[in-house]
């Protein structure tokens, strides 16, 4: 009898680094799932801690108490209430939370949570958004809620349009029965359950090698097949396989460090959309698992120390011992930087020696964790060879506009203070504005008046502050600074004094601003030398007298109000800076 011959090639999945657009990790408190440009973090956690665009969460019992509100803080919680309750999504600044705005819904509980999440996404759209967050407690919802209905009318909604632009989704919940309704969803979209995936591959090929082949030679069909289940069954008990989930893998270079790891570990590495999926004997997955999981964390950890080495060439944190400000860490100070422009909570700076300083924001002072000394602390902008450190290089020339990236801290800084008091309105871009002339006459004046106070009780002697202006007045303002009003000249702003008048919040500034052919207004924040304020009168052309005995000793500025500014007039035009120009429309 002519033997019968079968062959038992292995089998093996498609080598290709862009197998599949679905990527997914499950965990216990956190599932990853990346579809195409759209990557879904499902977490299991009490509070918001990543930075994101927009937080949504639910007004469903209460407008004044809750977890995102009493986090974000009093301005949030005035800002809703000066709206009052609708059965619409409303918008407020961000508070103390690492977002750029906040949207509030009505309720997440009926029917029109699928219709008030489209209103929301579509803000998102018109504001560049591309990172979402949404907060799902509930202890906050209605008693009846079920988590399966409300994982059933958000996640479809979300997960809609995947193949446009990049986009992050978070959606947040300290309950593990809403986390698990979630991770189900996602299960279910990417076909990742057990019930209705189909057998995985016993082994992913290579490029690099040809396929094992075993040709099987038997008398009988039946005996071949048996010979070749053992076979299989035999290579899978030393096979395994492992897939590394993470979104910043879209963004390495790994072609020249995958091929690196096949080669030396001799398994099978398929990149895919944020993943990497390993194939090989048990043992050797193990140790490519380990090294894969380098390559990504040493690629998150540099990108990061990236941005934390550029944020400490133009913002330093430092306290001071006895007559000298010392300079903290790069890895401090950029956690200084984030603590400060989002909640301010007190937060712990580490020295040499494990030694380590307790910051209060409030009082921007720090207790030495072992002398207990209380030192000053402050924000010191960086001043590198006479101009500021974050500013470009402007070889040859004296004037220039730098267009902010929005996903840096400088921008995200600017935008915040904006939103504090606008955040209906929505910023189309941020400039720098970085001229030469007016700046060095700026900071000679800054240093006159810090050498003033240097012996002195602290002195907030520069604060930013808002100046509302037309499109003409701002291309005069970008090259010549800020100029008095003419004498004679009378408005609102000059109640106080014939000076330059700037507001604490953009809000009040609004009225300033006006139309272009575009719908856009302009807004500058600048940088004013306050110093010591007192109150102003109409007319008055200088700061009065400090004390009447001694009249050479002028005060900086003037307010509108003492114990609670929002207005200042300073007379002298080198007080100010116009440090950015926000464009913005309604």
């Amino acid at each position: 009898m002519k033997p019968t011959n079968m062959t038992a090639a292995l089998p093996f999945a498609d080598s290709k680094a862009t197998g599949s657009e679905y990527s997914f990790h499950a965990g216990e408190k956190e599932t990853i799932l990346i579809v195409k440009n759209v990557v879904l973090f499902i977490c299991c956690d009490t509070m918001v801690k990543e930075e994101c665009d927009v937080i949504m969460h639910s007004l469903c019992n209460s407008s004044t108490v809750g977890v995102i509100l009493n986090a974000a803080g009093k301005t949030v919680k005035e800002e809703i209430n000066s709206q009052g309750r609708r059965n619409d999504i409303s918008i407020t600044g961000p508070g103390k939370l690492p977002t750029r705005i906040i949207i509030h819904f009505p309720c997440f509980c009926n029917e029109n949570v699928t219709e008030n999440l489209d209103k929301a996404l579509a803000e998102c759209e018109l504001r560049n958004f591309t990172s979402i967050t949404i907060f799902i407690n509930k202890d906050e919802l209605h008693y009846h809620l079920d988590e399966r209905l409300i994982a059933d009318r958000l996640f479809g909604r979300l997960m809609k349009g995947v193949d446009e632009k990049q986009s992050e989704i978070r959606i947040i919940t300290p309950q593990k029965e809403i986390y698990e309704s979630f991770k189900n969803k996602a299960e279910q979209m990417c076909g990742m359950r057990e019930t209705d995936q189909e057998p995985e591959a016993l082994h992913c090929h290579s490029q690099l090698c040809e396929p094992a082949v075993i040709y099987i030679f038997g008398e009988s069909k039946n005996l071949l097949e048996r010979a070749k289940a053992t076979l299989e069954k035999h290579y899978a008990s030393f096979i395994s396989n492992y897939q590394v989930v993470h979104p910043f893998i879209n963004q390495m270079t790994l072609t020249e460090a995958i091929e690196t790891l096949q080669k030396n570990l001799h398994v099978n590495l398929q990149v895919g959309n944020g993943s990497i999926k390993i194939n090989g004997p048990v043992t050797k997955v193990e140790k490519a698992k380990e090294k894969v999981w380098d390559l990504v964390n040493d690629a998150v950890q540099q990108k990061q120390k990236e941005r934390k080495t550029k944020l400490s060439t133009a913002i330093q944190w430092q306290y001071k011992d006895r007559d000298n400000y010392i300079a903290l860490s790069t890895e401090d100070n950029y956690k200084l930087e984030f603590q400060y422009l989002n909640s301010q909570e007190p937060v712990t700076a580490h020295l040499e020696r494990g030694a380590s300083l307790s910051i209060d924001f409030k009082e921007m002072k720090a207790v030495h964790s072992e002398s207990k000394r209380t030192h000053q602390i402050r924000r010191h902008k960086i001043i590198a060879n006479s101009l500021p450190g974050k500013w470009i290089d402007m070889t040859n020339k004296n004037y220039g506009k730098e267009l902010l990236d929005k996903d840096t801290m400088e921008y995200r800084w600017v935008e915040k203070l904006f939103n504090m008091s606008l955040s209906q309105m929505k910023i189309v871009k941020v400039e720098r504005i970085q001229n030469t002339d007016v700046w060095e006459r700026y900071l000679l004046r800054k240093n006159q008046i810090d050498r003033k106070y240097r012996f002195a009780a602290p002195v907030e002697t520069e604060r930013y502050l808002f100046h509302g202006a037309t499109f003409e007045e701002c291309t005069t303002i970008e090259r010549n600074g800020f100029t008095r009003p003419l004498e004679g000249f009378f408005s609102f702003s000059c109640a106080y004094g014939q000076g330059v008048c700037f507001q604490m919040e953009a809000r009040t500034a609004l009225g300033n601003c006006t139309f272009d052919d575009n719908k856009y207004k302009c807004m500058f924040l600048a940088s004013v030398l306050t110093g010591k304020y007192t109150i102003g009168k109409k007319k008055i052309t200088a700061p009065p007298a400090m004390d009447p005995k001694k009249p050479a000793e002028l005060y900086d500025s003037v307010v509108d109000n003492i114990h609670s500014p929002s207005l200042f007039v300073v007379f002298s035009e080198d007080c100010t800076y116009p440090d950015y120009l926000i464009t913005f429309k309604e």
